[in-house]
């Protein structure tokens, strides 16, 4: 999205200013060309972060780094223009920003705006049985006066005014969040200033409907496990395509969204549901995590994950554990070494599988964290490529300190990095501080749990 009357103004000559192009990678000689071709020949040099490239020319242009540019030229004389697309164009117009460069200096970025915001409020639409929600994450984690209704808009989902009072609620939120003004937000850690979408639309989408499931994990927040007969009702007729054509119809969804199939269980999913999952799939979906306990091996679900894996389809399945003991103590059933099992058994038909281990009081021992460890190796050695274990911790519990969780979260980050398994500490299931803290131990892990 380029500002055609900026640009021409600088062709015509009523501005003084010269460009600086963006990145010195693949859309350097496109970019270049595109500005020529306006008739923009006052080009000053590219920039680029790549510290390699700087003093290096490239197409006839020297690639400088960005201080030096601000540093010889007056900034009120430079314009300007980002030549990768996508997140690494976002990530320029960041840098961009935080350099005191304005928008009206960029060519092309003018689906960004700088501001304070959160895009868990302004991407995100969590579908419920029978109301809309905003955020995925449970502020239980920051905040012990977290009220999930501050959040919801209760109403037919399917109806547009039900969807127009959601995007109303979640703009309104919006503007106070940027403007900081009174609200439930406010304290809460996700709110930075940086690049978000000018244009508003819905690009994540979760579903927490009150699916039947399987389990009865102690920790779980998002299942009902007492649903009354209605939200059975809803959640058993609840078809995803359908949802989103509704969205469609109020031109709030993006082109593209990543798509988050939560609550209760995929393998009791009516084959309806499975068969519009697919649909879905091929139909809206860049990027999407079908999540499933895995005490059921099913085929639909290996199916659809083997076909969509080329669009970043994966499934999350939290083993939590790594003794069977441990895990009928926190998932409420005696399965753990068929779901064991049948991870390895959707790891070897080619599905991308991420683990995910939800630290408690109940599975921070050493006996779960070398059971969970030894097989994550036997997973690693079975797919193809690596390994993802995200580690997170009860998010519906509010915690002000970790107490010995922390020690094990590390000991269990640590080893499974060393043993060439890519370890992740979710940013939301932790507070700053309890982030900051795993992070800085990991770094030093100068402890051993077994003394």
């Amino acid at each position: 999205m380029v500002d055609e009357m900026l640009l021409r103004s600088i062709v015509e000559q009523k501005s003084t200013g010269t460009v600086v192009l963006c990145g010195a990678g693949n859309n350097a000689r496109k970019s270049l060309d595109f500005l020529k071709s306006k008739g923009c020949t006052k080009i000053l040099c590219f920039t680029d972060k790549n510290v390699r490239l700087h003093f290096n020319t490239l197409l006839g242009y020297e690639i400088l780094p960005l201080d030096t540019i601000l540093k010889q030229y007056h900034l009120n004389d430079l314009f300007f223009y980002v030549t990768p697309d996508g997140l690494a164009k976002k990530e320029i117009y960041e840098t961009l920003r935080k350099s005191a460069v304005s928008d009206q200096q960029i060519l092309n970025c003018r689906e960004w705006e700088y501001k304070r915001g959160c895009a868990l409020l302004e991407d995100v639409c969590v579908v419920g049985d029978n109301y809309l929600r905003l955020c995925y994450v449970y502020f239980a984690i920051t905040s012990a006066k977290y009220n999930l209704n501050d959040y919801i808009i209760f109403g037919n989902i399917y109806e547009e005014k039900t969807i127009s009072d959601f995007i109303d609620f979640r703009n309104e939120r919006a503007k106070n969040v940027a403007l900081n003004l009174p609200s439930p937000c406010n304290d809460c850690q996700f709110i930075e200033t940086k690049a978000y979408h000018r244009e508003k639309k819905i690009r994540y989408l979760n579903t927490i409907i009150s699916n039947p499931c399987n389990l009865n994990c102690i920790y779980c927040v998002i299942h009902d496990k007492n649903p009354n007969e209605e939200n059975v009702r809803l959640a058993r007729n609840f078809i995803m395509s359908t949802f989103i054509k509704c969205l469609q119809k109020t031109n709030v969804l993006s082109d593209k969204i990543f798509l988050d199939i939560s609550a209760g269980e995929y393998s009791l999913l009516t084959e309806i549901q499975k068969d519009d999952i697919l649909y879905v799939c091929e139909s809206y979906v860049e990027g999407g995590q079908l999540l499933t306990n895995a005490v059921q091996y099913d085929s639909k679900l290996e199916y659809t994950l083997r076909k969509y894996r080329h669009i970043g389809i994966y499934t999350v399945i939290s083993l939590d554990a790594g003794t069977p003991e441990t895990y009928h103590a926190v998932k409420g059933a005696n399965v753990f070494k068929n779901v064991c099992q049948n991870i390895k058994d959707y790891v070897k038909n080619d599905c991308e599988v991420r683990l995910k281990y939800n630290f408690l009081p109940q599975n921070s021992t050493k006996s779960d964290v070398d059971g969970f460890v030894k097989f994550c190796i036997e997973v690693q050695k079975i797919s193809k490529k690596m390994l993802v274990v995200a580690l997170s911790r009860d998010f519906g519990a509010y915690r002000d300190d970790l107490g010995e969780m922390l020690y094990f979260i590390v000991e269990m980050h640590s080893r499974l990095n060393k043993s060439g398994i890519f370890s992740q500490i979710l940013k939301d299931a932790f507070t700053v501080k309890q982030y900051d803290q795993i992070v800085t131990l990991a770094d030093l892990h100068t402890f051993n749990y077994s003394e």
